[in-house]
């Protein structure tokens, strides 16, 4: 089932959103109380997957998750959240809503958990911990 999957991925990219975002912040650092960390929502240069491909990036998922049925059955998008590390690693995976499938969001974690080091979000030319949302919704062909 997995071979015959349609992916698409729609991104929430940094560079659409720095145009809605007021210059004073942009690499402006958020603490989260929840992570009990600092992070960046927009910095200068946004965080990015190897070479910088959507496709690598959709053909990497395609080719690692495996999904029941009922997820292509949902028209419902997917908004999955993630803190690009300076070194490139990613932490704190999360769904940004409430999603009620285990199965399928335990699976959506792990994939995105086998993902290669990103390159980190960049602020005055220095890799900064940064937050990427990465929409998804899965189809069938």
């Amino acid at each position: 089932m997995k071979k015959n999957i349609l992916f698409i991925l729609i991104f929430l990219s940094s560079k659409c959103v720095h145009g809605q975002v007021d210059k004073q912040e942009m690499c402006k650092i958020v603490h989260d109380s929840i992570t009990n960390r600092g992070y960046y929502l927009f910095p200068e240069t946004p965080p990015k997957y190897p070479d910088e491909s959507t496709e690598l990036m959709m053909a990497f998922i395609k080719n690692n998750v495996t999904l029941p049925r009922r997820a292509y059955e949902s028209d419902e998008r997917i908004f999955f959240a993630f803190i690009v590390e300076t070194n490139g690693k990613l932490t704190f995976l999360k769904m940004l809503k409430p999603y009620d499938d285990e199965e399928i969001k335990n699976e959506i974690i792990k994939v995105v958990k086998k993902m290669p080091k990103w390159t980190p979000g960049t602020c005055k030319n220095k890799p900064v911990p940064s937050l990427f949302v990465l929409p998804m919704k899965f189809k069938l062909n």
